[in-house]
């Protein structure tokens, strides 16, 4: 996560949530409500679709672009969004109750 997501102009105090890999991030991960992606938790635990951690990891979603931010979909060297295996990985995690 701190790779992609807590790095100085991002999550770790621009953005919001913040997202600090300490004692709070499980309570903001399922408190936090994300209001550029529809109102919805950013973690919903066992509910990925109600989950905008990973709806907008895949896509951009409402008002805000896909994440890292300015990140690259395109196929090939160019990509620099999230590898599918995170993808998939934070999915199943939050599928599975995104426990603590």
């Amino acid at each position: 996560m701190e790779a992609h997501c807590s790095d100085a102009t991002c999550h770790n105090g621009e953005a919001q949530p913040t997202l600090l890999d300490d004692e709070t991030l499980y309570a903001t991960l399922t408190s936090h409500i994300s209001e550029a992606c529809g109102n919805i938790p950013v973690v919903t635990p066992g509910d990925p679709a109600r989950s905008a951690l990973v709806k907008i990891i895949k896509e951009p979603c409402g008002d805000a672009g896909r994440m890292p931010r300015g990140c690259n979909p395109a196929p090939g060297p160019e990509y620099t969004c999230l590898p599918q295996e995170y993808i998939d990985a934070i999915e199943q995690w939050v599928l599975d109750g995104a426990l603590h």
